[in-house]
């Protein structure tokens, strides 16, 4: 009757008394080689019990259960649940005398499985919801407690899903169709804040995946110096708080996503399937980076720039508009006479680069610093804001701009040449990209 294993008998003790377990031994093996379910019944524990004296109403609970799935779990695989089948299930929960609450339990459990199965590949076919249903009717068990362990146990297998494609931390179109399909063969809907985190990775894919426009589109004849992909959304500046931070509700406008690129003479906006949008670099007013962004301001509008790279956009914008946030240094002149009396000490290096850059932690160590304070640039002009003077120089592109550590040689030819002193290396690589 049913594909299982007999049990073998266990041996008598030593006074020859038969234990107590091959009572139940044999009540197992007579259903499994039972022909049909006229061999087996309630009657079958009362002469079990006259013949070995062990009732077993009250022993063996866990036992007459385990089997009891074992024979519901086979036929729901192994049958199509017929009549038969179901007469069958019966009279084995008749023969165990299992109680109401005992085969509500193992009905319950089976019909968890039997959905976690039926829902394993992404889907539900009619036949897997047919089956479900006929479970539920047969078993017994309360639709509200039904549908509540087939609604758990979808959106534990949507959630699988959802984890598989959000794995990269991207989401592609291909992605998004196939959480909703599932969404749809489950009827399960998918939660919020999950629904979030896929419409942030689609985002992301489309920053990584957008393509490049071409130069000659750009700006004619104009070579693009810098390009990365980000989104944007306006700013209203009055809302703008005092924190590091720029806040929700200082946004406005819905996000554009496509490349923000830097030319020589312009800063553009390309989103996606719109014509580049250029600004002058004339125009740009300020460039601040936050925790959340780059904040551009160009003549009356005011742009938040998120980006995976946003610490190098704001450096190249601020280089391309020869912008730098003030740095704390101190500096000196570089007079001819020094730079030639140390040239003479370096005569065995024949290149002229090479030969600053030997000479640099030379300078550093001779002569006496002349202020200290601010060094910050604009509009190509560097300003030294000391504690008694201050100072612009004039910065061009034919200008050089040499780092050992801490200093930096700022050689201009044809006006005075300067050192400065920041506070730490770090600083002083900053200074030196937004100069170039």
């Amino acid at each position: 009757m049913l594909p299982f294993d007999l049990l073998l008998p266990h041996a008598p003790d030593r006074r020859g008394r038969e234990p107590e377990v091959n009572a139940w031994i044999e009540l197992h093996n007579l259903i499994v080689a039972a022909d049909s379910v006229d061999d087996f019944g309630p009657e079958s524990l009362a002469r079990i019990r006259r013949q070995r004296g062990v009732d077993l109403r009250d022993r063996f609970y866990a036992e007459r259960v385990r089997f009891y799935e074992r024979a519901l779990g086979w036929t729901i695989h192994a049958t199509s649940f017929l009549a038969d089948d179901r007469k069958r299930l019966a009279a084995i929960a008749r023969t165990l005398a299992l109680d109401a609450d005992g085969l509500a339990r193992s009905h319950e459990r089976a019909f968890g499985i039997a959905v976690h199965e039926a829902i394993s590949d992404d889907r539900l076919s009619a036949d897997e919801r047919l089956l479900l249903h006929k479970l539920q009717h047969t078993l017994g068990l309360d639709p509200d407690l039904a549908d509540g362990a087939f609604e758990i146990l979808a959106r534990e297998q949507l959630l699988v899903t959802v984890a598989r494609v959000l794995a990269d931390g991207e989401c592609s179109p291909e992605e998004v169709t196939e959480v909703e399909q599932v969404c749809h063969a489950l009827s399960v809907t998918l939660p919020v804040a999950i629904r979030q985190r896929i419409q942030a990775a689609a985002e992301q894919w489309h920053l990584c995946h957008t393509p490049v426009p071409r130069e000659e589109v750009v700006n004619g004849s104009d070579r693009v110096e810098y390009s990365v992909r980000a989104k944007w959304r306006g700013v209203l500046l009055r809302r703008l708080s005092q924190t590091r931070h720029v806040p929700l509700s200082a946004l406005h406008g819905s996000p554009r996503h496509g490349r923000v690129l830097v030319t020589p003479t312009l800063f553009i906006l390309a989103s996606n399937g719109r014509q580049p949008r250029g600004h002058s670099l004339g125009k740009l007013k300020r460039v601040r980076q936050f925790q959340n962004g780059v904040l551009v301001e160009v003549s009356t509008m005011a742009l938040l720039i998120e980006s995976k790279d946003s610490e190098d956009l704001a450096r190249a914008l601020r280089r391309a508009m020869r912008t730098m946030s003030p740095l704390s240094a101190r500096w000196r002149v570089v007079r001819p006479a020094e730079r030639k009396r140390i040239f003479r000490t370096l005569r065995g290096v024949a290149d002229e680069m090479q030969r600053y850059r030997a000479a640099l932690p030379r300078l550093a160590s001779s002569g006496e610093w002349s202020s200290s304070g601010k060094v910050g640039m604009r509009r190509m002009k560097l300003r030294l804001k000391g504690a008694d003077r201050a100072h612009t120089l004039i910065v061009r592109r034919s200008h050089h701009v040499f780092l050992h550590g801490r200093y930096v040689w700022l050689v201009r030819p044809g006006a005075q040449d300067w050192l400065f002193e920041f506070h730490d290396a770090t600083s002083a690589r900053r200074f030196v990209d937004d100069v170039r």
